[in-house]
C-alpha cells in the first residue's frame, strides 16, 4: 500500500508488459491538464486480463478520455 511498493510493482510487472504504443499514449496523456481522468497502466492491464478471462469478442467503452483503457 505504500507508494514505494506500488512503484516497484509498476516497474517490475506492469511497465515491462506494456506495449510501446500504449506507453507513448500514457506518457502523452500524463502531460494533459485533465490527466486525472486517465486509466492507470495497472488498471488497463487488469481490464485486459478480465476481458481475456471471460472470452469477450466485442467490447464497448463509453466516455473514453484518450483511449488508453480502450
Amino acid at each position: 500500500k505504500s507508494d514505494d511498493l506500488y512503484q516497484y510493482i509498476l516497474d517490475t510487472s506492469v511497465y515491462p508488459r506494456e506495449p510501446e504504443s500504449m506507453k507513448e499514449l500514457r506518457e502523452i496523456t500524463a502531460k494533459h491538464p485533465w490527466n486525472l481522468m486517465t486509466t492507470s497502466a495497472d488498471e488497463g492491464q487488469f481490464l485486459n486480463m478480465l476481458i481475456k478471462l471471460i472470452g469477450a469478442k466485442k467490447t464497448m467503452e463509453i466516455g473514453v478520455y484518450t483511449g488508453y483503457s480502450l
